[in-house]
């Protein structure tokens, strides 16, 4: 599986593990308010993105992300689809599929 596919498939099954009613909704920004976010906090968005990053270690390749590197403000102003890019760019990949 491709690095951005897999942080795609990560982030998609923790918002359905922690927001299932809303989880399919991609207009959605992480931060917000019930009508336009998913409604995580600065405490709750760095729960988030520790469980991401537990995801990713265990897919195939393994990929480390650094999740405290990333910027909290950005990934609450972020929809999916711009987190999964803020999220990338602090990935690397720890072991190739064998």
């Amino acid at each position: 599986m491709s690095m951005m596919a897999a942080i795609n498939v990560a982030v998609s099954l923790q918002l359905a593990r922690d927001k299932p009613d809303v989880a399919a909704d991609f207009r959605r920004i992480m931060g917000g308010d019930a009508t336009n976010g998913y409604q995580y906090t600065e405490a709750t968005i760095d729960a988030f993105l520790q469980s991401v990053s537990n995801r990713l270690k265990i897919d195939s390749p393994s990929l480390a992300y650094d999740w405290t590197r990333s910027d909290t403000a950005k990934c609450l102003r972020a929809d999916r689809e711009v987190l999964i890019g803020l999220i990338a760019s602090n990935v690397a990949i720890v072991s190739e599929a064998s």
